[in-house]
């Protein structure tokens, strides 16, 4: 049995889960320092924090139309929240530069799968 939810709530789901990815983009860059301390990174290692996350997300982008086709456009929505909320946690569990690194691919992976598809679920 199928549940009508409500137009307005779809939208604001969406929103709220596209904006909470792009803040997650952006909102590391001011905590690089402080990665470098923690972990004694250098400028380098510590740019692969950004970096992993945008690679991760500009290769999976091209692949959400082809994934949406074949899973549907709600349930790829869907796996992407899950797999970013996998990747949060997973970057607040982390130990090692190396989690955090893998933490951050998991959430561009999420990213690009949820970005693409927001406005396609909105309309």
């Amino acid at each position: 049995m199928s549940v009508a939810i409500p137009r307005v709530w779809v939208a604001v789901n969406v929103l709220l889960g596209t904006v909470t990815v792009s803040l997650a983009n952006t909102a590391l860059n001011p905590a690089l320092p402080a990665f470098i301390a923690a972990f004694d990174l250098g400028p380098l290692a510590a740019s692969w924090i950004v970096a992993g996350f945008m690679v991760a997300m500009g290769i999976t982008m091209p692949l959400t139309g082809f994934l949406a086709g074949r899973l549907g456009r709600r349930r790829l929505y869907r796996l992407g929240l899950l797999a970013f909320i996998a990747g949060s946690a997973l970057g607040a569990l982390a130990e090692s530069i190396a989690g955090v690194l893998l933490a951050r691919i998991v959430q561009g992976v999420a990213s690009g799968l949820m970005i693409p598809l927001a406005l396609g679920i909105i309309f």
